[in-house]
């Protein structure tokens, strides 16, 4: 597994536990891991991992987007799109996307609270992950590779930290 792999599989897996283990039972993970768990051992769980890992309001509230941003940063490096003679790079993606959310929960259009630590730590991550993430030469997402599903793969796991009604 080389060193970007690494890096991605890490930074998900960090944000999934602070998902599933300290963030809201409405998220759309959370309901999912109640498919597979009980719920009474669930909670004993995430009551327990409270209890042994106590984690501050950053951590739990900013860091999981970072973390989510770098990923999908570094899995998109290699990608572009073209149309016409426009050339899109989809590394810009998850850091458009990540700062678009925010602007619209200022605007009150999203739920959601507006941070500007959120902002801060979506930027920076998605600079680490320009820095230490490795791309071979510029390449089309379509036709699909196997690195090109993963890469939309993980574009879409931003939708498991969706908070359900």
């Amino acid at each position: 597994m080389n060193r970007n792999n690494i890096i991605v599989v890490l930074s998900l897996t960090a944000s999934l536990f602070v998902y599933l283990f300290y963030r809201t039972k409405k998220t759309i993970v959370v309901s999912l891991a109640l498919h597979i768990i009980p719920e009474e051992y669930f909670q004993e769980l995430r009551h327990w991992i409270r209890l042994e890992l106590p984690l501050n309001d950053f951590v739990i509230y900013s860091l999981p987007e970072g973390l989510w941003v770098m990923a999908a940063t570094i899995m998109a490096l290699p990608f572009i799109v073209e149309y016409k003679r426009y050339v899109f790079k989809l590394m810009y993606i998850p850091l458009l996307f990540s700062v678009g959310l925010e602007i619209l929960q200022l605007l009150n259009i999203t739920r959601g609270r507006f941070d500007t630590a959120d902002i801060v730590i979506v930027i920076l991550s998605w600079f680490m992950a320009i820095i230490i993430g490795t791309s071979p030469s510029h390449t089309t997402i379509y036709p699909f590779t196997l690195r090109g599903v993963l890469c939309l793969l993980v574009f879409s796991l931003v939708y498991l930290s969706h908070v359900c009604q």
